[in-house]
């Protein structure tokens, strides 16, 4: 029998979950979390890589109540391959030198400046940069504290990762209940706020090539870095695990956080040469939405319909009347109606307006078959479907949908949708929910109550987004073939969106793009019938199959996230 090593089998079974590794007849649970400091250190004595961890603190009068406990927490690291560069303001040396001191005599990685009276957050914690000499920077504040595992953690993902270039968590603040479990790498997310946080772990020379820190953005020197540092590299890594853990007591002004927030990222939008502009949400600290201007593409909205007239002429009124984008088609697919209002209705939109387009599939219901036969009739090339139980509330949604769906890096554009008692209907759809396969989040909530950190109020990338409002460019529409005709009911728009992620694009959610829906009022929920709800339980077994990475680990949520989509901790994971 082949014998594997602990290196072997280190390697072929990492995940960020919990399994049973069999090592020597002897068998223990792979979680950094239930690993004593012996079997770490002997796991560390297989990595291919030890870098050299440079931590960065630096110590100012507002910031350093608690810079004892931060020390203390680096001096407890499991992982021992590590410097302290600290650098000291001057009106702090007197407080501070005989405590340092008789730390650093104790050990040799403690590296000291002592910088004159007038430093600034980014002139000292530059100060504590030039001290490094390790791979990677790890950025702390003097206020808070890393757990004992932290700096394995990031050891053990630079190891699975040979080019990692940018490393954050998961992190909790100090005497609160309440977590952050954070997403893997959102680009449109982060655009949206600094979902990062303030500790990350970060290449030295990625930092020293942007110029470190700028005292431009003094109340947010690491969204400012980290928005710098993101256009250099892609290689960005999440850890979903807290090793973190800060003061929530921080008296920085709000307003000035946000002010600074705002330019940084509009500074960010210039030196990207994006056609966009930034506003601040006066409703949701520090939190920002990053409009795009689209260029003038003609759209297609693809419309299915059977009968329902009331219901379709509330959608094409609310179209035709609160669009402010006008170069747009609509063509509505009328699969095996029978009511005569409803082709005098069609009949009178066709007359009426030259951008109004019908005809009819009588064939069995099959919603992608008719969507992929309607995509293949249209020559625009920007698509949108949209439900026929659906009435406008932005009138410049089509702008807003269109400046996200040119960008080369977009898949999918959902929005946000209300049931008709203004509570949300569909905020973004998360993977692996109760019943196996996904959820809508925040379903049922009224839309202005806040929910986790903002969520629901900005713009987020998500694994994947409802087909009742969707736009999309043609090209990628056509690059994965479209919508998978055996889906013929459900999770035909969820495997759409899987695909475009496999293909490298992300998919991002609107929040202040809105439209009520009367959810499933032509066929009702499901169709509830014997045949309907055998292709649904077929429908559900081969979303399983095909996307069962994406259900066990949904990397635009959280593990630790319950899957109901509104965002609650496990019960597992609530003393993690």
């Amino acid at each position: 029998m082949l014998k594997l090593t602990f290196k072997h089998l280190y390697l072929l079974f990492e995940t960020e979950r919990v399994k049973i590794i069999t090592l020597n007849a002897t068998s223990f649970i792979e979680n950094p979390q239930a690993h004593t400091i012996y079997k770490i250190k002997e796991e560390v004595n297989f990595f291919s890589q030890k870098p050299c961890i440079s931590i960065i603190l630096s110590l100012e009068e507002d910031h350093s109540h608690h810079f004892k406990e931060a020390i203390h927490s680096i001096l407890e690291q499991h992982y021992t391959n590590w410097e302290l560069c600290i650098a000291v303001c001057g009106k702090l040396q007197s407080k501070v030198q005989g405590f340092l001191e008789t730390q650093q005599k104790k050990d040799l990685r403690i590296k000291i400046a002592y910088l004159n009276n007038n430093c600034s957050m980014a002139a000292s914690s530059n100060a504590a940069v030039a001290l490094a000499t390790g791979e990677y920077l790890a950025l702390l504040s003097s206020n808070d504290i890393l757990s004992s595992d932290a700096l394995y953690e990031i050891a053990r993902k630079i190891n699975l990762h040979s080019k990692c270039d940018f490393i954050y968590a998961d992190e909790k603040p100090r005497n609160e209940n309440e977590a952050f479990y954070k997403p893997d790498w959102c680009p449109d997310s982060f655009l949206s706020r600094n979902y990062i946080g303030c500790f990350a772990v970060i290449k030295r020379e990625l930092v020293n090539q942007i110029g470190g820190f700028h005292a431009d953005y003094e109340d947010v020197l690491h969204y400012d870095l980290y928005l710098r540092l993101t256009e250099l590299t892609s290689s960005i890594f999440h850890i979903p695990k807290i090793i973190y853990h800060k003061r929530s007591d921080r008296r920085v002004r709000k307003t000035s956080i946000n002010d600074a927030g705002l330019q940084a990222l509009k500074a960010a939008i210039t030196r990207r040469g994006l056609n966009a502009h930034a506003e601040q949400l006066l409703h949701a600290p520090n939190c920002y939405t990053v409009r795009f201007k689209p260029h003038p593409h003609k759209i297609s909205i693809i419309i299915p319909t059977k009968d329902q007239t009331q219901v379709l002429k509330t959608c094409l009124d609310s179209i035709y009347t609160k669009t402010t984008y006008k170069n747009f088609e609509v063509i509505v697919v009328s699969n095996n109606s029978t009511e005569q209002s409803l082709f005098s209705l069609l009949e009178n939109y066709k007359n009426n307006h030259g951008n109004f387009h019908y005809y009819e599939s009588n064939q069995p219901f099959n919603y992608s078959k008719l969507m992929n036969e309607a995509v293949s009739r249209v020559t625009s090339e920007f698509l949108l479907f949209l439900n026929n139980d659906m009435e406008l509330i932005s009138s410049d949604w089509l702008q807003d949908m269109l400046g996200q769906a040119e960008r080369p890096s977009i898949g999918a554009v959902g929005v946000k949708l209300l049931y008709f008692n203004n509570t949300i209907q569909h905020a973004g759809i998360v993977m692996g929910s109760k019943n196996g396969l996904t959820s809508h989040t925040f379903i049922g909530d009224p839309q202005n109550i806040p929910r986790h950190f903002h969520q629901v109020d900005t713009i987020n990338n998500y694994s994947a987004v409802t087909a009742a409002c969707l736009m999309c460019r043609k090209t990628v529409f056509n690059e994965v073939n479209g919508f998978d005709e055996s889906l013929q009911i459900t999770f035909n728009d969820v495997d759409f969106c899987l695909k475009l992620i496999e293909r490298g694009y992300y998919n991002i959610y609107l929040p202040h793009v809105e439209l009520y829906h009367y959810e499933s009022l032509t066929r009702g929920s499901h169709f509830k019938t014997a045949s309907t709800i055998k292709q649904h339980s077929i429908e559900i077994e081969i979303m399983r199959a095909r996307w069962s990475n994406y259900l066990d680990y949904d990397p635009c949520y959280s593990m630790h996230l319950d899957h109901s989509g509104n965002f609650q901790i496990c019960g597992d994971s609530a003393s993690h």
